[in-house]
């Protein structure tokens, strides 16, 4: 810990890396200045409920509460990345509207349990661990809704760098920090039963070769080594996991279809679903995902207009010119509804 402050001190009481750290923060403002005036007037893009239905929200307390739930999905999906989807949008994660919701304890121990690993790795100037958070927390809090909205509430696709910085935690809690525990383990369980297949194994040796030459194999220790018991296993899961989520990423159908399954009511999810279906002209799936839709959110005007065009396309033009007058009732301007009604 001295060194790192005295390393600290040294840098803030050098004029060279003072006049560095200046150059760097003032070039990082005059490019965000530079890029916020491109956009004019629209600063921020008002996302819909497709992309960010929690951004809409107009009570903050409700908005906060959300947003700190997909805080605790987002490093659930590192611990435990069995149910993926591709966007976890409106409806797929229910909102907290109270305080007193059991729920809120979930954020709360993600929250505690960074704060004690970043307090822990600063006490005992642990490199590896800072280094770690740094490639968890950097990538990912831009898409966490925290500093101004982004347009999605929850993505695997975003935890890809962050997971690099996971897998430095994890690497370092198991081999330094856990090493007496594993010693520990392999003293009590692992060794003997090493052992006597170790012996075991040199009998059966004898059994084939000149016996003289192969003795007992004497006491065997694995020591902390005995965490690959537990690594290896783990490792093969989650290689089979990134192998079979490789596999729903191959195409849009078997993306969205995963989806579905993961996340029924994802209204993003259906909308597109049902967009696909149209272009593969599968009209009856692309009815039923455009109705799921609606179901969920009746003024969905992308969900109108995918229902519209099904119906069109089945030859049930009453149906279709009622979906495109809901459209329009909702969204006046909307100039797909207006090409679409006349063809009908």
């Amino acid at each position: 810990v001295r060194v790192m402050y005295k390393s600290i001190w040294n840098t803030v009481t050098s004029p060279t890396s003072i006049l560095r750290i200046v150059i760097i923060i003032a070039s990082l403002v005059t490019f965000m200045l530079l890029r916020l005036q491109l956009n004019g007037s629209n600063r921020l893009y008002k996302w819909t409920i497709l992309e960010n239905h929690i951004s809409l929200l107009p009570n903050f307390k409700v908005r906060a509460l959300s947003y700190a739930q997909m805080h605790f999905w987002y490093f659930w999906k590192l611990v435990y990345p069995r149910y993926l989807c591709f966007d976890y949008g409106h409806a797929c994660i229910p909102l907290v509207h109270d305080l007193i919701d059991w729920r809120n304890i979930l954020p709360l121990i993600t929250y505690t349990t960074l704060a004690m690993l970043i307090a822990f790795a600063v006490k005992h100037a642990r490199i590896s661990l800072l280094l770690g958070m740094a490639l968890l927390l950097v990538p990912l809090v831009p898409a966490l809704n925290v500093v101004f909205p982004v347009g999605t509430l929850l993505a695997e696709r975003l935890l890809f760098v962050p997971s690099i910085g996971y897998c430095f935690i994890v690497a370092e809690l198991l081999l330094v920090d856990l090493a007496d525990h594993w010693k520990s383990l392999s003293a009590t369980l692992l060794d003997p039963f090493v052992h006597a297949i170790h012996n075991k194994a040199l009998y059966w040796m004898s059994r084939i070769k000149d016996a003289g030459k192969i003795r007992s194999g004497g006491d065997v220790k694995l020591g902390y080594k005995s965490v690959y018991f537990f690594v290896v296993p783990l490792l093969f899961l989650w290689t089979v996991r990134v192998w079979t989520r490789n596999e729903d990423w191959a195409s849009e159908t078997k993306l969205y279809a995963s989806a579905l399954k993961v996340c029924p009511q994802s209204l993003k999810a259906l909308t597109n679903h049902a967009l696909l279906s149209i272009q593969q002209k599968q009209l009856d799936e692309a009815v039923a995902s455009a109705r799921g839709a609606l179901r969920i959110h009746p003024n969905q005007t992308a969900a109108l207009v995918n229902a519209g065009i099904a119906y069109q396309r089945l030859d049930q033009f009453s149906s279709s010119i009622l979906m495109f007058q809901r459209c329009l009732s909702v969204d006046p301007l909307n100039s797909k509804a207006h090409g679409y009604i006349g063809a009908a």
